[in-house]
């Protein structure tokens, strides 16, 4: 099929090509100076040309139309057929994936395990007093690193706030993510990228508006909403249980599948983001055209342009800009959900 366009296609560049080199002596032999015989051989040359070209772009609109023939008719014929053939198929691979996954957060939950306890002569379960020591170490390590970082910044303000921010939601998702080894899991990702993506530009609009000594409040509190809300996730994602005695409580209603949970929550959210991709797309783009309109304004006044102080620092410009291209690059990928899948938006 490939061959046979390209044909068509030098088939047509060809008699272009002869109907461009043949038309303009046939025109001067007919207004001009009559020669017979220059005359005769262009004409065929104009003739052939002609031919040619029709000849080419009638075959080009068969093959187009005999290939979108071929698409309805696999489409109605046999895809209708093999539909509900290919959909049980695709069911098992999603049930053999939920089991696979399954056993590798077992296996891992099973390993975490061995490393905590050693069954002794007895039978008796003994605590694994340096897995114990090292992990209560790095907590007391990065709760003061934490505390040290937010101290700092109550007494020195600045433009490493954004940037000392950011890096402590990474340090709390790495730990969080070490002690239950979420590493492979592809939705730990989301959770490191959400913060990178939003508290730098959270944390200078803030800054802008209301003054560090509320930002840092402000990111303290939700630095301890993020680490809660992460650490119960991936503990009841491997253990399956959920921290300060939830699960005694609520273990009649806990589901038996050890994603159903998890997933409960998370399809709705994918049906509401397939849902509105346009308008969520609208969003994301209105963002970057802020962040934009900033970015000009303060280049602006930078050069002497336009009269009036910089909205923002000039430390923070190509941060500004980086999230700019980030919110338009997401607006547009939602824009494209949108234009690919229509979904009704009611």
């Amino acid at each position: 099929m490939v061959s046979e366009k390209f044909g068509a296609f030098c088939v047509l560049c060809a008699s272009v090509y002869l109907i461009v080199i043949s038309i303009f002596p046939v025109m001067y032999n007919l207004t001009g100076e009559f020669e017979k015989n220059d005359f005769i051989f262009n004409t065929i040359l104009l003739l052939i040309g002609a031919g040619s070209l029709f000849g080419s772009i009638r075959f080009i609109k068969k093959s187009i139309l005999f290939e979108q023939l071929l698409d309805i008719g696999f489409e109605k014929g046999i895809y209708a057929r093999l539909e509900p053939i290919l959909n049980d198929i695709v069911e098992s691979q999603v049930s053999m994936n939920d089991v696979a996954d399954q056993l590798k957060y077992m296996n891992t939950n099973i390993d975490r395990l061995q490393k905590r306890v050693h069954s002794a002569s007895t039978g008796a379960g003994v605590v694994d007093v340096r897995e114990e020591i090292f992990r209560f170490l790095r907590l007391v390590l990065l709760i003061n690193v934490s505390l040290a970082v937010f101290i700092y910044l109550l007494r020195a303000y600045g433009t490493i706030i954004p940037y000392a921010m950011a890096m402590l939601f990474v340090l709390w998702w790495a730990e969080i993510t070490f002690e239950f080894r979420m590493w492979k899991n592809s939705w730990v990702w989301v959770w490191v990228f959400v913060p990178i993506l939003t508290i730098p530009i959270t944390t200078i609009l803030a800054d802008i508006l209301y003054g560090d000594a509320i930002l840092v409040a402000a990111m303290s509190v939700v630095l301890v909403i993020y680490v809660a809300a992460y650490y119960t996730w991936g503990r009841y994602l491997v253990e399956r249980t959920l921290p300060f005695g939830i699960s005694e409580v609520t273990k009649e209603d806990m589901p038996t599948d050890r994603f159903s949970g998890v997933l409960r929550i998370i399809d709705p959210i994918r049906k509401f983001v397939r849902r509105r991709a346009r308008l969520i797309s609208v969003v994301f783009f209105t963002a970057s055209a802020t962040l934009f309109l900033l970015v000009v304004l303060t280049v602006t006044s930078m050069i002497g342009l336009w009269q009036s102080p910089l909205p923002i620092g000039i430390h923070h410009l190509l941060l500004i800009g980086l999230h700019v291209f980030i919110f338009f690059s997401v607006g547009r990928k939602l824009r494209r959900m949108s234009v690919a899948s229509p979904v009704d938006a009611g």
